[in-house]
């Protein structure tokens, strides 16, 4: 069972890391006040689902009340896809909570195996962690409960869902407490740390940029791709891009934010926070509506295609103002391939 982490006890740890300091570091700042909290609101939330997939499953509550807990999830791990390093890191764990992107349609080939074989599934000694990682997560189980035909009590497709729900649980909460060990997080210097954030948000604009909006929209609608897009069944592709954003904006503007304080007096950063504004806007206004109606709605389609352009700018300034006035560098990052 999830047992809520101590905030004040990852501060402990940290600063024990790092003995002599005797203020916060850039490192102390960003763990205790941006990251914890959104990996313990992860393990909770995984947990619920959980809960709530095993009440389901013993007909003690209905899908929407599942489906439910399954949209508070998938913001949270939307959220965390920036932090995809470190603790995501260890044992493929970001893989397996949430396969995506799926270039080959390996969540439907590999689930579709597992399930043609129930007996498997209904085996007592039925590991879900010893199957395809693209079966492991959310993109597996919204196929599960968003699908037509989702699973029903009694059925063999909830006993797996409850094994993707343990699964997902226990990997939410092992991500929430090793973010606590100062021995195994990203790298270990100070320089090191904010390098390895800047790069991750920087990504993480490129991420929803790239593969999120502009290759699902595709050069026209003819060319749109809406089946590829990310939570499609769920009809979240746009909500997980509020989430996404929302999250690069939490870390880059709201207080404390150790990067607002030095990047207030660039050229660059009232731009930044005004484009930012600008592009949360716009995905705000799209929240809620399926990407398929989206890649056909011409005004839509503008309005998509300004933001990519905007979020583009963002990466340029972070690049051409904000790297160098930190010290730091853009470099590799996880979307540029080998």
């Amino acid at each position: 069972m999830f047992r809520p982490l101590a905030l004040f006890s990852a501060i402990a740890v940290i600063a024990t890391g790092f003995p002599g300091l005797a203020e916060a570091t850039f490192r102390d700042d960003m763990v205790a006040e941006h990251i914890m909290p959104l990996a313990e609101a992860t393990a909770v939330e995984a947990a619920g689902l959980d809960a709530v997939a095993g009440q389901y499953c013993a007909g003690d509550t209905d899908m929407a009340a599942l489906q439910e807990q399954f949209y508070a999830v998938q913001d949270k791990l939307t959220r965390m896809q920036l932090l995809g390093f470190g603790p995501a890191e260890l044992f493929n764990r970001k893989f397996r909570l949430n396969f995506w992107p799926d270039d080959r349609n390996a969540v439907n080939r590999q689930l579709r195996s597992l399930r043609n074989n129930a007996d498997k599934i209904e085996a007592a000694d039925f590991d879900i962690t010893k199957q395809s990682v693209a079966v492991q997560g959310l993109p597996a189980l919204e196929r599960l409960l968003f699908e037509d035909g989702p699973a029903l009590p009694g059925t063999t497709d909830c006993t797996l869902t409850m094994a993707i729900t343990a699964n997902m649980a226990g990997m939410a909460e092992a991500i929430a407490a090793d973010w606590q060990r100062v021995d195994i997080m990203p790298e270990t210097g100070e320089d090191e740390f904010e390098q390895t954030i800047f790069s991750a948000v920087y990504t993480q604009f490129e991420l929803i940029a790239d593969r999120k909006i502009k290759r699902i929209l595709g050069e026209t609608p003819a060319d749109a791709r809406p089946e590829q897009a990310e939570a499609r069944r769920s009809k979240a592709s746009m909500g997980n891009v509020v989430a996404g954003l929302d999250y690069v904006s939490e870390i880059m503007l709201e207080a404390p934010s150790p990067w607002s304080e030095k990047l207030g007096a660039i050229d660059g950063w009232v731009p930044f926070v005004k484009g930012l504004e600008q592009v949360r806007a716009t995905a705000n206004r799209y929240a809620t509506r399926p990407m398929a109606d989206l890649v056909t709605d011409e005004a839509a389609r503008r309005d998509l295609e300004e933001m990519v352009s905007e979020i583009k700018e963002l990466r340029r300034i972070m690049a051409q103002d904000f790297a160098p006035a930190l010290g730091l560098t853009i470099g590799f990052n996880s979307l540029d391939g080998d």
